[in-house]
């Protein structure tokens, strides 16, 4: 497929209706994945051909039903902004959504930009997409020096209520994380946790690291983050906020002996949430635990005295903290998670499946994965 592209990120599809991003975020990926300096960067230009493309590529999902079957989110836009400020001029993004829309196709835009309610009429009534803001401080002057031509904050915040209070599902990237008390992800969730139907959080990978330590004075800080995932975690678990975390913290996150995640598409609704006061503690595997036993018990011991006891009841009169539920993996749901770039040994550690029956569900998205790589080549 040619609009339709495979992505490295969580969401496995993706869509994009731009070459570039006039937003100019300093910690953006984009310049590196597509090898691009900066100033040329900000000077995007509309990819006219993906309306033609995308009406090719659904035309061939529809006579593939077992592919089209597969494709459980279509992000929009995974290496650009659809609603930059050319949109509202060339209505690229509004072409495409409308297309999947009529293709009956799961898809989830993620932006910066508040051009995104000119759509909203698109999205209303269309339970098979979400609309989400990156929000990764509520200090609009960080914004102004990290993000100088995206929508203000409290203009995203707005657009959130907006959004939500028209029915639409809405979703929150709240990364990167950066190292600085500016970007604090729980201030964050505290003021939209009225408009957000999922979080999603990520540390800073440090792209453009030089830049932003000139223009800022931030730099990389793993501790600070290690302290900073040791308070939202069981925070988030406590008060019962629905959450993941992106692909790319995830190694991170595991090493550290954090509980882990992953990001739940437009079609994994609804979402996974724990029930309030019933498991607040960082989950620490014994995999890694064993690995630096003094580190996990410390980020275990500091995770229970931030999150505090459960509720007392039947089960639980002496208020200890009761233990995670067991998760049951079905098939639909490992070969998603494989279609995502988990491995078997990695939702071997989740439970409720046998190693043999991994493998196995495994060898066979291998195949047809495979297979659909031969046929698009013949294409």
């Amino acid at each position: 497929m040619k609009a339709i592209r495979r992505s490295g990120t969580s969401f496995a599809w993706q869509v994009n209706s731009y070459d570039g991003c006039e937003h100019g975020c300093l910690y953006c990926y984009g310049t590196t994945i597509r090898r691009k300096k900066y100033e040329d960067w900000i000077r995007p230009t509309p990819k006219m051909k993906v309306i033609g493309d995308l009406t090719k590529d659904i035309r061939w999902l529809n006579s593939s039903p077992d592919t089209k079957d597969e494709i459980r989110d279509i992000m929009l836009c995974s290496c650009t902004d659809g609603y930059q400020d050319l949109e509202p001029k060339h209505r690229i993004t509004e072409q495409v959504i409308a297309q999947l829309i009529a293709a009956d196709l799961p898809f989830t835009v993620l932006t910066k930009n508040t051009n995104v309610l000119r759509d909203i009429g698109l999205f209303k009534g269309y339970d098979k997409c979400r609309v989400g803001f990156t929000i990764m401080t509520l200090d609009d002057g960080l914004r102004e020096v990290l993000e100088p031509n995206a929508s203000p904050i409290g203009d995203r915040c707005d657009a959130l209520a907006q959004l939500r209070a028209a029915g639409v599902s809405t979703y929150c990237s709240v990364e990167p994380i950066m190292p600085d008390k500016r970007s604090d992800p729980m201030a964050i969730v505290d003021a939209l946790k009225d408009s957000v139907d999922l979080f999603e959080f990520g540390k800073w990978n440090h792209y453009s690291g030089e830049s932003i330590r000139e223009k800022t004075g931030i730099v990389y800080d793993e501790d600070y983050y290690i302290k900073v995932f040791t308070k939202l975690i069981p925070y988030l678990e406590k008060e019962g906020i629905r959450y993941c975390v992106a692909m790319h913290s995830e190694e991170f996150l595991r090493s550290h002996g954090f509980r882990f995640i992953a990001a739940q598409l437009a079609m994994d609704r609804p979402y996974l949430a724990p029930t309030k006061g019933e498991y607040c503690r960082c989950v620490v595997e014994p995999a890694i635990a064993t690995q630096n036993p003094s580190q996990a018990h410390t980020i275990e011991a500091e995770a229970n005295d931030h999150a505090g006891t459960c509720d007392a009841g039947e089960d639980n009169p002496d208020k200890s903290p009761t233990k995670p539920r067991r998760i049951k993996v079905s098939k639909r749901a490992a070969l998603g998670m494989f279609e995502r770039g988990q491995r078997p040994s990695d939702l071997a550690r989740i439970g409720g499946i046998t190693r043999s029956t991994l493998n196995r569900y495994y060898r066979e998205w291998k195949a047809r994965s495979n297979d659909k790589d031969e046929f698009q080549e013949k294409k």
